[in-house]
Order: structure tokens, then sequence, then C-alpha cells
């Protein structure tokens, strides 16, 4: 990594830095450092990080809001790339539709939808991420996920080349979607509803008083932590059976709102995390013969 410190700084017109510390950059506020941060500051510079990344095989990761992630202690010995700079937070409203790029915020997207007139992604308010990790890990909620709505995606791989993924090549699946591995998101066309702004934004505040009294929307977490089986009771309602309410390791616990929520109380650290999710994972598979799977990212 030192080897291109100095390429990169002359490459890169955006922001790089080194040994960037990570936990302020994530809801649950816990884990070590990246190696580097880039900001790229457009396209070009994107394409020339990536073409640099490959040649000398470095780990590379990308963040939005680092809402569905948990970063290890250790951090990341790879190249972090965080696409929230004006470049690629551009929205573009035709008709019924919107070209909203990877950077983009969630909320951004709803709120900007709703001043147009426009709905249909109610089902995403209140989660924090950007449009480019919705789209990876086809965010949502109970009434809806993001990847029904979505006609195309554009990406760019790690040579710099931009490739449109129209509908046709695309796989949405609960959490999931074929997206991984197919390079770095840059912008999606979504398909929306036309609704009269208070319609949606009745809607909306709807759904974010029902997580409020539901959820610990109030406390440092990362979301729901594992994905709900595909058949039976929900992931948190199986923690909940076992009585797994309020179990804590150091300042990791159980939310009492939610069982499906782990919440750091202040000091928690990634291997605080980690442990819990193993406790929870045993209890649950010795009491349900469950193998709760992770809906979070360990890095």
């Amino acid at each position: 990594m030192l080897l291109i410190n100095s390429e990169l700084k002359n490459l890169i017109k955006g922001k790089v830095s080194y040994d960037e510390p990570l936990k302020r950059r994530t809801s649950l506020r816990i884990g070590g450092s990246a190696a580097c941060w880039v900001e790229p500051s457009d396209k070009e510079d994107l394409k020339k990080l990536l073409q640099v990344i490959k040649k000398e095989a470095l780990s590379l990761k990308v963040f939005g809001k680092g809402s569905n992630l948990l970063v290890k202690d250790s951090g990341f010995s790879g190249v972090v790339i965080n696409l929230e700079t004006p470049h690629f937070q551009k929205l573009v409203f035709k008709e019924k539709r919107v070209v909203a790029e990877a950077g983009v915020s969630l909320p951004t997207l709803i709120s900007e939808s709703a001043r147009h007139d426009l709905g249909g992604l109610e089902f995403a308010a209140g989660i924090p991420g950007t449009v480019g990790g919705a789209l990876m890990m086809n965010a949502g909620g109970k009434d809806g996920s993001i990847g029904p709505l979505v006609n195309w995606v554009e990406v760019m791989n790690l040579e710099g080349d931009t490739i449109r993924l129209e509908r046709d090549n695309l796989e949405f699946s609960y959490r999931r979607s074929n997206l991984m591995g197919r390079g770095i998101i840059l912008e999606t066309e979504i398909r929306l509803q036309k609704r009269e702004a208070l319609k949606t934004l009745s809607m909306l505040k709807e759904v974010i008083l029902e997580k409020g009294m539901t959820q610990p929307i109030s406390q440092l977490s990362a979301g729901s932590i594992f994905k709900n089986p595909p058949t039976g009771p929900s992931a948190g309602e199986l923690i909940e059976q076992c009585g797994l309410k309020e179990l804590r390791v150091g300042d990791a616990e159980v939310s009492y709102r939610h069982a499906n929520f782990i919440v750091n109380l202040g000091t928690a650290t990634a291997a605080d995390i980690l442990s819990l999710i193993d406790k929870i994972q045993l209890t649950v598979f010795q009491k349900h013969g469950v193998k709760l799977e992770l809906e979070i990212e360990i890095v």
C-alpha cells in the first residue's frame, strides 16, 4: 500500500487519506481504520483509481452510509471508495421515472420524489443508506424492496469500462442482487408512481412512526442483523422466543425494542458484536433448529 501512496495523490483529484478511522463512518460507530480512503471527484477519477487497484491487486470496498455493515476492530487493509461527492449525487426526473446516482441518500431520493409528486418508495422510509448500497443488497422492508422498481443499472468495472445492465440482466431476491462483483454502481433508473406529495408524505410519516415504536432508531445500530428465514417466524421472533432480548456482551446489546437489532450502548467493539452474534446463532439453532444468516456485512 505504501508504494501507491504518492501515485494516488498525484492521480486523484478527489480526497485521498490514509489510516482513515472507519468508526465515525458507520452507523454502529465501531471498527478500525482503512488503509486508504478515497472520494473520487468524478468518473475519470474513479476510472484511474480502479485501474491502480487492479494493477496493484488491492482489496476494495465501497462505503455508502455505513449503515448495514460491521467493520472489524482490525480495520480494512485495502482501499475504501466513497461516492458521496457532488458528481455522484445527481437526480434527474423523467415523467414517472428517476435516474439516481449511487451517492444519493435514500432519504433524499424519497423526499425529492415526493416533491415531484411521485411515490412508490415508502417502504424504504427510515433506511439511511445510499442508492448504490440499496441496489447491491436489494434494500427494503415488510412492504417491498427496491429491486422490482429498477429498469437498469450502470456500473464501472475494474478496467474502468462503463457497462449498462438492463432489467433482463438483473436479479434481485431477498436482501440480495447479482450486482456483487460486477463493478462499482454508478447510477440507476427507477420506476415511480404518480402521487400527490401530501399523500406520499402522510404514508412516509406512518412508516417512520411505526419503525420508531418497534425499532431502536434513536440508538447506534446497523439495522437488522439477520435475514428472516424463508418460512416460519422472523429472525426477531425466533431470537425473542429464546429470551435473548437485552442479552449483552460488553457494550453490545440485543435491543429490547426489536430482537433482530444489536445496539452499541457506547463503547462496544466489533469483537463484542461478533461474540453476541455467535451466541444468538447458537441459541436459536439449539432451540429452533434454524441457522440464522447474516444480513449485515462484516468488513
